[in-house]
């Protein structure tokens, strides 16, 4: 008797394991979602895209989860991927990654007709650079300017700005503006380290 209730316990185990994690609601597990988050900072993709795309596929709609696979999609080189995911969380959390997996995919007209003004709107730097870099793209210089100048001024050293704006120089034929931006980056960067 003793022995048909222990395999009994060991045939329901699994299943009462997976009712408890079903229990704690939607969200993926933080550690898990905080280990796949180490794993891509550290620059092991493939391994954290393997532990992100369990947790998108146990929670669909966590979107921290979905987030972070498709940063890891975009750093995987999977642009077409990062941009699915992205889709799928709307809202602020989600523009500017999908902006990038657009650019990614030169598909900068997507982002100034999808997102330029919220992105023009955010009061943040990252945002202003893509915004800016999308400008570009489609041919608008002045605009890039512009913008970059804006941001610049509201966010002084941000380094992907300043050397996006040192590249427009060069391609303005501006030498003197682009070393001047480029020298400040290595000034900071070498007071930094």
């Amino acid at each position: 008797m003793r022995r048909n209730s222990r395999s009994q316990a060991a045939r329901w185990l699994p299943a009462m394991v997976l009712a408890m994690g079903a229990c704690r609601g939607p969200g993926a597990d933080p550690a898990s979602l905080e280990q796949a988050r180490t794993r891509l900072d550290r620059g092991e993709v493939a391994t954290a895209l393997i532990e992100l795309k369990g947790l998108v596929q146990a929670r669909p709609e966590d979107v921290d989860a979905r987030l972070l696979l498709g940063r890891a999609l975009l750093d995987n080189g999977d642009a077409a991927g990062a941009e699915v995911e992205f889709r799928r969380v709307a809202g602020a959390k989600s523009r500017l990654g999908l902006a990038s997996a657009l650019l990614a995919q030169g598909k900068a007209d997507e982002v100034l007709r999808e997102l330029g003004s919220a992105l023009a709107e955010q009061d943040h730097p990252q945002a202003a650079t893509l915004l800016a870099l999308a400008q570009a793209m489609a041919g608008r210089l002045d605009a890039a300017r512009q913008t970059l100048a804006r941001a610049l001024a509201r966010h002084g050293g941000d380094v992907d700005a300043t050397l996006l704006s040192a590249r427009l120089d060069l391609a303005g034929g501006r030498l003197d503006a682009a070393g001047a931006a480029i020298d400040a980056v290595l000034a900071r960067d070498a007071a930094s380290g």
